[in-house]
């Protein structure tokens, strides 16, 4: 009796064990880099037949932001088959929110059917859209006041003629 009590306990840790580590490979996968965290990420099929990269990110970038994710996709052998893009707006620093990337396909046949191709999936990409937009706000401005310098120079040089 005792040897049966043992046997369901150790099958019991195999099988629960074993469901840990399914889900561990099924999704759950965190990233975390300079100013987010992505984590949860996982690869699912919507109501309309699309396939979706869901995932949670959280600000930690010390602002309120707006975060554009990018995803690359690959298949059994490695090869790059498609890319999933979300993003987020507005996200509070500190704050977390629900992302759900699209996934786009690099051959168009396979729209609808990614999630049965793909074995793998890497963040390619995280990008801080105010933070890009300031930055080319000021290069915008720069060139702007580089232009105006230019054009009175080449009115100095104009009226010397």
């Amino acid at each position: 009796m005792k040897q049966n009590k043992a046997l369901v306990l150790a099958f019991t840790c195999v099988m629960a064990l074993g469901l840990v580590g399914v889900a561990g490979c099924v999704g759950g996968k965190t990233d975390t880099g300079d100013g987010y965290e992505i984590s949860n990420q996982m690869l699912t099929k919507g109501e309309n037949d699309l396939d979706y990269l869901h995932a949670v990110a959280k600000n930690t970038c010390g602002r309120t932001e707006t975060l554009l994710m990018s995803w690359d996709l690959f298949d059994e052998n490695g090869s790059k088959i498609g890319t999933a893009l979300g993003g987020t707006e507005e996200l509070p620093d500190g704050e977390t929110a629900e992302v759900e990337a699209i996934v786009m396909p690099d051959d168009s046949d396979m729209i609808g059917e990614m999630s049965e191709h793909v074995a793998s999936f890497e963040l390619s990409g995280v990008y801080f859209m105010k933070e890009e937009n300031a930055r080319l706000e000021a290069k915008k401005e720069e060139l702007r006041q580089e232009q105006e310098r230019e054009k009175m120079i080449d009115e100095i040089l104009n009226d010397r003629d």
